[in-house]
């Protein structure tokens, strides 16, 4: 009975996963309530909420330290235009006015406000079109562009950017590329209280063993 359970449970995400569809085409307007966060050298942290600041742009803000930003403008898979070396899509983060705090890092967390970043090349048959593997035109030895949260797949819900050596010096602006893509649809709430009763039971049989 507590295999039957368990495996209902795990059949029920899987298939809330499998049924989600989304919805391409994301510009940095549509991107309203993803938290972006920076950590400084002296350990502290400072959270911005993202906000549309156009019909096709948007970002995140800093309010009290150092004037830092993540800004966005055009569909967030980006492109190229027809001017050499000049991108539409592109996320700037814009690290702080020279003589603000050392940035350690860089967290941009979009899951919970109904995003994924898609960062497979190419339609992976998920649902969300083609995906786009991150770049950045930073470079450092010590550089690392990471993902984690994952909802299923190579659909993650956070983005991790950092420095280990020497941080992201205040005063430059840094160009990022990662596709993002939005759910269309969430699991219906009587499928969530399903869902609910099946991991309670797994938990009740559990206790009763």
């Amino acid at each position: 009975m507590k295999k039957y359970l368990i495996a209902m449970a795990v059949a029920m995400v899987a298939s809330f996963s499998a049924n989600a569809s989304f919805i391409t085409g994301v510009t940095g307007a549509d991107m309203a309530g993803i938290e972006v966060t920076v950590s400084f050298l002296d350990g502290s942290i400072e959270t911005a909420t993202w906000e549309a600041t156009s019909a096709t742009a948007g970002g995140a803000f800093s309010e009290t330290i150092g004037g830092w930003s993540l800004t966005l403008d055009g569909d967030s898979f980006g492109s190229n235009t027809d001017v050499p070396d000049v991108y539409v899509g592109v996320w700037n983060f814009y690290t702080g006015d020279v003589g603000g705090p050392l940035i350690t890092a860089l967290t941009v967390a979009i899951l919970d406000a109904g995003f994924v970043f898609d960062i497979l090349e190419g339609d992976n048959g998920d649902g969300t079109g083609a995906g786009r593997p991150a770049a950045t035109d930073y470079e450092s030895d010590a550089l690392f562009l990471t993902f984690g949260n994952f909802y299923t797949g190579a659909l993650a819900g956070t983005m991790y950017f950092f420095d280990e050596d020497n941080g992201f010096a205040p005063g430059q602006t840094i160009a990022l590329m990662t596709d993002t893509d939005a759910f269309a649809e969430v699991p219906a709430p009587a499928g969530l209280s399903l869902l609910a009763l099946g991991l309670a039971a797994v938990r009740v049989a559990r206790r009763s063993k």
